[in-house]
């Protein structure tokens, strides 16, 4: 589903309480952006929209029109929702962009060594996490985090990583 004209912005995650709300993980900064957006879609092509949001210290639980139980939430869990790019905020400074845009972009170290290429990102409830596949060797996996990736170059693809002393 995530075609040149979608991202993927919510991850439905488990039941919270019997009314249909569930823990999600969402890809926007401003997780309150969710209630103008609109429609959202799957990949098997349901439709869902958010009704009601709130934010904990645990992360976001929401609510989905016509999502009335916990035991849809539950059938619901693991699903990703994505959302035309049409509807969603542009960044506000040159520094922002959405995860999604990594995948693709070239990997090098601080001396400008040739890395790698960033194929996925992942997020397990611990923070991002950058897979690539380098020039050589096998896929690594590194910590989406400042110490590992001090500075990402959106206009010229490229990002720049401090490999760690665990891969």
């Amino acid at each position: 589903m995530n075609t040149p004209n979608t991202r993927w912005i919510i991850k439905i995650g488990p039941a919270h309480g019997i009314k249909g709300d569930a823990k999600c993980h969402v890809a926007l900064e401003d997780p309150s952006y969710l209630l103008e957006m609109g429609p959202l879609r799957s990949a098997d092509g349901r439709i869902f929209e958010v009704r009601a949001l709130r934010e904990t210290d645990k992360g976001v639980i929401l609510a989905f029109k016509n999502v009335t139980d916990r035991t849809m939430v539950e059938a619901l869990r693991g699903l990703e929702l994505f959302a035309d790019e049409s509807a969603l905020p542009e960044p506000e400074n040159d520094d922002e962009f959405y995860i999604d845009d990594l995948i693709g972009m070239d990997v090098r170290l601080q001396d400008g060594t040739p890395f790698g290429t960033v194929v996925m990102i992942y997020n397990f409830g611990a923070g991002d996490i950058l897979e690539i596949t380098p020039v050589e060797g096998a896929d690594v996996m590194i910590p989406f985090r400042t110490e590992f990736v001090p500075s990402i170059d959106i206009e010229a693809g490229v990002v720049t990583i401090i490999v760690p002393n665990f891969v």
